[in-house]
């Protein structure tokens, strides 16, 4: 549990960077498949372009 708070500790922040920008990217790319469309979630629109 020691090795867990410290890797989070330290590389947090990049995590949270990475998954940020890989929600970015999804969020303006179409669905290949037509009945496999999620719902994107209300804090993700505003990052969606038009």
């Amino acid at each position: 549990m020691k090795l867990l708070r410290s890797f989070m500790l330290k590389y947090g922040s990049i995590i949270a960077v990475a998954a940020l920008t890989t929600g970015k990217l999804a969020a303006n790319q179409a669905c290949w498949f037509f009945f496999n469309q999620p719902k994107v979630p209300e804090c993700m629109k505003k990052y969606i372009k038009e």
